[in-house]
């Protein structure tokens, strides 16, 4: 597995595809971060033979960095995946993030993987 950062605007077309049709729906953090301005969003993607397992979308302001979305497939999740998109993400700078998750496993996730649920 390969995790890669680089801003929104350079990933390769397949990879935008992949990210799109994971992720993406009407209301979801990507739509509004991606209208709300893509120079401003960073992303660290972990694939693996070409295929998207999972990212971290950030949004990086000149007063704050917020971290609009996160996800790992579901057919990956339990392996480390995610833990190691933290990790890199924390090595690269990242250290601070408010988590607004929308169900218990991402909770849990988050307040294992570093981070206190306040």
């Amino acid at each position: 597995m390969r995790i890669t950062r680089q801003p929104l605007l350079e990933c390769s077309p397949e990879v935008m595809t992949q990210l799109f049709r994971l992720t993406l729906s009407y209301d979801s953090g990507m739509t509004n971060a991606i209208n709300d301005g893509p120079e401003l969003l960073m992303t660290w993607v972990a694939t693996e033979n070409g295929k998207v397992l999972g990212w971290g979308l950030q949004q990086k302001e000149k007063w704050m960095q917020d971290l609009a979305m996160f996800y790992v497939s579901p057919k990956h999740r339990r392996k480390g995946i995610g833990t190691k998109i933290l990790n890199r993400m924390k090595k690269d700078g990242y250290r601070r993030m408010t988590v607004r998750g929308w169900n218990r496993e991402s909770r849990a996730f988050f307040s294992t993987a570093y981070y206190k649920d306040k």
